[in-house]
Protein backbone atom coordinates (compact mmCIF):
# COMPACT_ATOMS: atom_id res chain seq x y z
CA UNK A 1 0.00 0.00 0.00
CA UNK A 2 1.05 3.22 -0.71
CA UNK A 3 -0.11 6.64 0.60
CA UNK A 4 0.96 10.46 0.56
CA UNK A 5 -0.49 14.02 1.69
CA UNK A 6 0.79 15.04 5.39
CA UNK A 7 2.05 12.96 7.77
CA UNK A 8 2.24 14.95 10.75
CA UNK A 9 -0.08 12.07 12.36
CA UNK A 10 1.19 9.08 10.80
CA UNK A 11 -1.99 9.20 8.71
CA UNK A 12 0.39 8.10 5.29
CA UNK A 13 1.98 5.47 7.09
CA UNK A 14 0.16 2.45 5.88
CA UNK A 15 1.37 -1.06 7.03
CA UNK A 16 3.11 -3.51 5.26
CA UNK A 17 0.25 -5.50 5.00
CA UNK A 18 -1.95 -6.51 1.77
CA UNK A 19 -5.38 -5.04 1.86
CA UNK A 20 -8.42 -5.10 0.34
CA UNK A 21 -10.28 -2.05 1.29
CA UNK A 22 -8.98 1.01 2.30
CA UNK A 23 -11.06 3.92 4.09
CA UNK A 24 -9.42 7.85 4.80
CA UNK A 25 -10.59 9.83 7.89
CA UNK A 26 -9.57 12.95 8.52
CA UNK A 27 -6.80 12.43 10.76
CA UNK A 28 -6.58 8.63 10.11
CA UNK A 29 -6.72 5.71 7.97
CA UNK A 30 -8.24 2.12 8.46
CA UNK A 31 -8.31 -1.08 5.97
CA UNK A 32 -9.25 -4.56 5.88
CA UNK A 33 -6.82 -7.19 5.35
CA UNK A 34 -7.47 -10.19 3.26
CA UNK A 35 -7.74 -11.94 6.02
CA UNK A 36 -10.62 -9.87 7.21
CA UNK A 37 -8.81 -8.22 9.96
CA UNK A 38 -9.01 -4.59 10.41
CA UNK A 39 -5.73 -2.50 10.81
CA UNK A 40 -5.83 1.31 11.48
CA UNK A 41 -3.06 4.24 11.63
CA UNK A 42 -2.36 7.84 11.93
CA UNK A 43 -3.64 9.79 14.70
CA UNK A 44 -4.08 7.34 18.12
CA UNK A 45 -5.25 10.33 20.15
CA UNK A 46 -8.97 9.69 20.24
CA UNK A 47 -8.79 5.85 20.03
CA UNK A 48 -9.69 5.76 16.38
CA UNK A 49 -7.14 3.67 15.30
CA UNK A 50 -7.73 1.08 18.05
CA UNK A 51 -9.87 -1.57 15.66
CA UNK A 52 -11.24 -4.09 17.25
CA UNK A 53 -10.42 -7.86 16.98
CA UNK A 54 -12.45 -10.17 14.47
CA UNK A 55 -13.54 -10.16 10.68
CA UNK A 56 -15.10 -7.59 8.87
CA UNK A 57 -16.63 -7.06 5.37
CA UNK A 58 -16.46 -3.50 5.33
CA UNK A 59 -14.87 -0.27 7.51
CA UNK A 60 -14.81 3.36 7.18
CA UNK A 61 -13.02 6.09 9.01
CA UNK A 62 -14.84 8.69 9.92
CA UNK A 63 -13.69 12.25 12.12
CA UNK A 64 -12.40 11.06 15.01
CA UNK A 65 -14.15 7.87 15.07
CA UNK A 66 -14.53 4.29 12.70
CA UNK A 67 -17.14 1.95 12.12
CA UNK A 68 -16.99 -1.39 10.55
CA UNK A 69 -19.35 -4.33 10.04
CA UNK A 70 -18.31 -7.64 11.04
CA UNK A 71 -18.75 -10.75 8.76
CA UNK A 72 -19.82 -13.52 11.09
CA UNK A 73 -23.36 -11.58 11.22
CA UNK A 74 -22.98 -8.16 9.72
CA UNK A 75 -23.58 -6.27 12.46
CA UNK A 76 -21.93 -3.16 13.22
CA UNK A 77 -19.13 -2.13 16.25
CA UNK A 78 -17.73 1.79 16.06
CA UNK A 79 -14.60 2.70 18.03
CA UNK A 80 -12.85 6.16 18.86
CA UNK A 81 -14.35 9.68 20.02
CA UNK A 82 -17.74 9.80 21.44
CA UNK A 83 -17.80 13.28 22.66
CA UNK A 84 -21.46 13.90 20.92
CA UNK A 85 -22.70 10.57 20.39
CA UNK A 86 -20.66 9.27 17.46
CA UNK A 87 -20.81 5.59 19.07
CA UNK A 88 -24.34 5.86 20.38
CA UNK A 89 -27.49 4.15 19.19
CA UNK A 90 -25.27 2.07 16.72
CA UNK A 91 -28.67 0.38 14.68
CA UNK A 92 -29.52 -3.35 14.92
CA UNK A 93 -29.56 -5.52 12.33
CA UNK A 94 -27.73 -6.40 9.51
CA UNK A 95 -25.67 -4.64 6.74
CA UNK A 96 -23.62 -4.23 3.93
CA UNK A 97 -22.19 -0.90 3.48
CA UNK A 98 -21.16 1.96 5.97
CA UNK A 99 -19.88 5.32 6.26
CA UNK A 100 -18.42 8.18 8.71
CA UNK A 101 -19.01 11.79 8.53
CA UNK A 102 -17.70 14.61 11.32
CA UNK A 103 -19.43 13.08 13.99
CA UNK A 104 -22.11 10.73 12.30
CA UNK A 105 -22.38 7.42 10.28
CA UNK A 106 -24.65 5.62 8.36
CA UNK A 107 -25.01 2.08 7.00
CA UNK A 108 -27.27 0.29 4.10
CA UNK A 109 -29.34 -2.48 5.70
CA UNK A 110 -29.49 -6.11 3.75
CA UNK A 111 -33.28 -4.82 3.24
CA UNK A 112 -31.54 -1.62 1.36
CA UNK A 113 -33.08 1.04 4.14
CA UNK A 114 -30.76 3.06 5.54
CA UNK A 115 -29.78 4.30 9.29
CA UNK A 116 -28.09 6.88 10.43
CA UNK A 117 -26.42 7.69 14.21
CA UNK A 118 -24.37 10.02 16.10
CA UNK A 119 -24.87 14.19 16.04
CA UNK A 120 -27.56 15.38 14.08
CA UNK A 121 -26.38 18.32 12.65
CA UNK A 122 -29.02 20.20 10.06
CA UNK A 123 -30.84 16.93 9.60
CA UNK A 124 -27.87 14.27 8.98
CA UNK A 125 -29.59 11.94 10.74
CA UNK A 126 -32.70 11.73 8.51
CA UNK A 127 -32.62 9.03 6.27
CA UNK A 128 -35.08 9.02 2.92
CA UNK A 129 -37.50 6.15 3.22
CA UNK A 130 -37.17 3.72 0.14
CA UNK A 131 -34.84 0.82 -0.83
CA UNK A 132 -30.86 1.58 -2.33
CA UNK A 133 -28.04 0.49 -3.69
CA UNK A 134 -25.53 2.68 -2.38
CA UNK A 135 -23.98 5.45 0.41
CA UNK A 136 -22.01 8.41 0.58
CA UNK A 137 -21.20 9.75 3.90
CA UNK A 138 -20.10 13.13 3.80
CA UNK A 139 -18.46 15.78 6.33
CA UNK A 140 -22.31 16.54 7.79
CA UNK A 141 -24.27 15.28 4.60
CA UNK A 142 -25.18 11.82 2.88
CA UNK A 143 -25.91 10.62 0.02
CA UNK A 144 -27.32 7.70 -1.63
CA UNK A 145 -28.14 5.71 -5.27
CA UNK A 146 -31.82 4.47 -5.36
CA UNK A 147 -31.93 1.03 -7.91
CA UNK A 148 -32.74 3.48 -11.02
CA UNK A 149 -29.35 5.04 -10.61
CA UNK A 150 -30.71 8.36 -9.05
CA UNK A 151 -29.02 10.20 -6.67
CA UNK A 152 -30.80 11.23 -3.14
CA UNK A 153 -28.91 13.54 -0.85
CA UNK A 154 -29.70 14.94 2.89
CA UNK A 155 -28.34 17.01 5.69
CA UNK A 156 -26.47 19.97 5.68
CA UNK A 157 -26.83 22.27 2.12
CA UNK A 158 -24.93 25.39 3.32
CA UNK A 159 -22.62 24.99 0.25
CA UNK A 160 -24.89 23.12 -2.30
CA UNK A 161 -23.62 19.69 -1.23
CA UNK A 162 -26.65 18.24 -1.54
CA UNK A 163 -28.30 19.26 -4.92
CA UNK A 164 -27.90 16.18 -6.42
CA UNK A 165 -28.06 16.62 -10.57
CA UNK A 166 -29.89 14.73 -11.99
CA UNK A 167 -29.02 11.66 -14.44
CA UNK A 168 -28.23 7.69 -13.61
CA UNK A 169 -24.49 7.07 -11.54
CA UNK A 170 -23.02 4.01 -10.06
CA UNK A 171 -21.31 5.33 -7.17
CA UNK A 172 -21.02 8.27 -5.03
CA UNK A 173 -18.88 10.05 -2.52
CA UNK A 174 -18.75 12.72 0.27
CA UNK A 175 -16.25 15.33 1.14
CA UNK A 176 -16.21 17.60 3.99
CA UNK A 177 -18.50 20.22 1.89
CA UNK A 178 -18.69 18.57 -1.31
CA UNK A 179 -20.00 15.89 -3.26
CA UNK A 180 -18.77 13.54 -6.39
CA UNK A 181 -20.67 10.66 -8.55
CA UNK A 182 -19.50 8.23 -11.34
CA UNK A 183 -22.05 8.66 -14.15
CA UNK A 184 -23.10 5.60 -15.80
CA UNK A 185 -21.22 6.76 -18.75
CA UNK A 186 -18.07 6.37 -16.79
CA UNK A 187 -17.74 10.11 -16.23
CA UNK A 188 -17.43 12.10 -12.82
CA UNK A 189 -19.37 14.76 -11.67
CA UNK A 190 -19.16 17.36 -8.67
CA UNK A 191 -21.51 20.01 -6.66
CA UNK A 192 -20.89 21.90 -3.60
CA UNK A 193 -18.78 23.81 -2.20
CA UNK A 194 -16.88 25.72 -5.35
CA UNK A 195 -13.23 26.69 -3.93
CA UNK A 196 -9.67 25.70 -4.25
CA UNK A 197 -10.98 23.35 -7.74
CA UNK A 198 -12.67 21.12 -5.89
CA UNK A 199 -15.23 20.85 -8.08
CA UNK A 200 -12.59 20.70 -11.41
CA UNK A 201 -13.30 16.71 -11.79
CA UNK A 202 -11.32 15.56 -14.61
CA UNK A 203 -12.42 14.44 -18.04
CA UNK A 204 -12.16 10.82 -19.19
CA UNK A 205 -13.89 7.67 -18.19
CA UNK A 206 -13.27 6.19 -14.69
CA UNK A 207 -13.95 3.26 -12.26
CA UNK A 208 -14.39 4.54 -8.90
CA UNK A 209 -13.56 7.49 -6.77
CA UNK A 210 -13.12 8.79 -3.24
CA UNK A 211 -13.18 12.34 -1.62
CA UNK A 212 -11.27 13.85 1.38
CA UNK A 213 -11.74 16.40 3.09
CA UNK A 214 -11.18 19.09 0.51
CA UNK A 215 -10.28 16.94 -2.12
CA UNK A 216 -10.95 13.69 -4.49
CA UNK A 217 -9.24 10.77 -6.06
CA UNK A 218 -10.84 8.75 -8.50
CA UNK A 219 -9.46 5.37 -10.57
CA UNK A 220 -9.28 5.91 -14.31
CA UNK A 221 -10.29 3.27 -16.78
CA UNK A 222 -6.56 2.63 -17.21
CA UNK A 223 -6.05 1.98 -13.40
CA UNK A 224 -4.14 5.13 -13.29
CA UNK A 225 -4.97 7.65 -10.64
CA UNK A 226 -6.27 11.29 -10.74
CA UNK A 227 -6.57 13.40 -7.59
CA UNK A 228 -7.85 17.43 -7.62
CA UNK A 229 -8.98 19.79 -4.96
CA UNK A 230 -6.69 21.04 -1.87
CA UNK A 231 -3.27 19.84 -2.26
CA UNK A 232 -1.63 22.06 0.74
CA UNK A 233 0.00 18.82 1.98
CA UNK A 234 0.49 16.93 -1.83
CA UNK A 235 -2.70 15.03 -0.92
CA UNK A 236 -3.41 15.46 -5.00
CA UNK A 237 0.05 14.39 -5.84
CA UNK A 238 -1.10 10.81 -6.61
CA UNK A 239 1.81 8.19 -7.89
CA UNK A 240 2.08 7.30 -11.00
CA UNK A 241 1.78 3.66 -10.16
Amino acid sequence: MTCWGANEDGQTNAPNNRFYVIAAGYYHSCGLRRDLTAACWGNTGMGATNAPRGEFVAITAGGNHSCAIRSADLTITCWGNNSVGQLDNIPQGQFTAIGGGNSHACALGTDGTIACWGADASGVLDAPSGQFTAIAVGGNHNCALSSSGAITCWGWNGTGQTNAPDGQFTAATGGNSHTCALRADGTITCWGLDSVGVLDAPSGQFTALDAGHFHTCAVRANGSIACWGFNDDGQTDAPDS
